[in-house]
């Protein structure tokens, strides 16, 4: 998370800026090593320290600092009692650097503004009604959009989906799971016990380190939070900047899928895909219907009323239909007819590929492909 405003003097011996997480790292574990929205070794972004220099190059002061759980911050006040953190905390301790920043004689107090990604953009927003000044603007990457819990639940939910299109589970074990993860939520919600019934074990263990662990009352806190309601909140005449791209992946991350959530990342799969059908699809049964799930999420997002209002969505809708007419020209059409027709790309199936799909569709679905080499 940075704050920023517009300076008119640049200060001759800026002290060096404190450095912050895009994600707030587990209470129980302090991780030096993440800050600037990284999370190494897996990944390096550096997302903050760009955003940061962007502003820098233009003669903005910034300021960014660890959240707590990140870089030398560490747990801080916390240290030895993580269970007791709670989202509030990193609210007050970004209004703590607001008003750091705030009092430096080289800012504007009516031209500061805030940026957070992820996370971060939230604690932003409810920033914004804390503190005072309010921010002039505000720039939100990859805000979190919905309520904590519903975020989490998303991801077994779309593990689940994606395990019964390749056959690894019945499509009965995915409702009774399906049930149960919205079960789990329901209970965390009203401080109820946890029940795993039915559950997979992978998700008997990711729901009791949500309910017994220490970020318990983190979840909790940052879960009552309801963005859309906060965002309303909004002071008259803030200024608030979201990208296409943005946007777009917040909507993709949303409707439950987390790989590759741009539009460029999503529509590049897409077209990956059709070329490899194009010479035969390479793999099995499994790997297919999990592949068409790329088309599945750009029709969500070409169908959402609120990204129409990107011009962008023009372009990518016309790439998508590029896309789809060499897709069209390799199905075999109807092979699911109970698949409504404006799901065609998964109505029908491709024509050809590799001995192990042939065998696998004509095993279970009773249709002859064309076995390429």
């Amino acid at each position: 998370m940075a704050a920023g405003s517009r300076s008119t003097t640049r200060p001759r011996d800026p002290t060096p800026p404190w450095t912050a997480t895009a994600r707030r790292a587990p209470a129980a574990r302090q991780r030096p090593d993440r800050r600037d929205g990284n999370q190494p070794p897996a990944t390096t972004p550096h997302t903050l320290s760009h955003l940061s220099a962007a502003p820098d190059r233009q003669g903005v002061v910034t300021l960014r600092f660890d959240q707590y759980g990140s870089g030398r911050t560490g747990l801080g006040a916390y240290e030895g009692r993580p269970e007791d953190l709670d989202h509030p905390a990193f609210v007050r301790q970004a209004a703590a650097a607001y008003r750091l920043l705030r009092a430096e004689p080289v800012t504007d107090p009516r031209a500061l503004f805030v940026a957070g990604h992820s996370e971060g953009a939230l604690t932003g927003l409810l920033l914004a009604e804390e503190v005072l000044p309010r921010p002039a603007s505000l720039v939100l990457l990859q805000p979190q959009a919905v309520r904590l819990l519903d975020l989490i639940a998303l991801q077994p939910h779309a593990r689940l989906a994606a395990a019964a299109r390749a056959g690894q589970i019945s499509p009965e074990q995915q409702l009774v799971n399906d049930q149960g993860v919205d079960r789990a939520v329901s209970a965390l919600r009203a401080n109820e016990p946890f029940d795993p019934t039915g559950l997979l074990p992978v998700f008997v263990q990711f729901f009791q380190a949500l309910f017994y662990g220490p970020g318990r009352r983190f979840v909790l806190s940052n879960d009552r939070v309801h963005p859309p309601t906060a965002a309303g909140r909004l002071h008259s005449g803030t200024q608030v900047l979201l990208t296409f791209d943005e946007e777009f992946s917040r909507f993709t991350k949303s409707s439950g899928r987390w790989r590759d959530p741009t539009p460029e990342a999503l529509l590049g799969r897409w077209s990956r895909f059709v070329d490899e059908c194009e010479q035969g699809y390479p793999r099995d049964a499994g790997d297919y219907a999990n592949d068409l799930t790329s088309r599945d999420a750009l029709e969500r997002a070409l169908t959402s009323a609120e990204l129409q209002i990107f011009p962008e969505m023009s372009r990518l809708r016309e790439s998508v239909e590029e896309i789809d007419a060499r897709f069209r020209a390799l199905l075999i059409p109807d092979v699911f007819p109970g698949i409504p027709n404006e799901f065609w790309w998964a109505r029908g199936m491709v024509k050809s590929g590799a001995r192990r799909f042939v065998e696998d569709v004509r095993r279970e679905y009773r249709t002859d492909l064309i076995e390429t080499e």
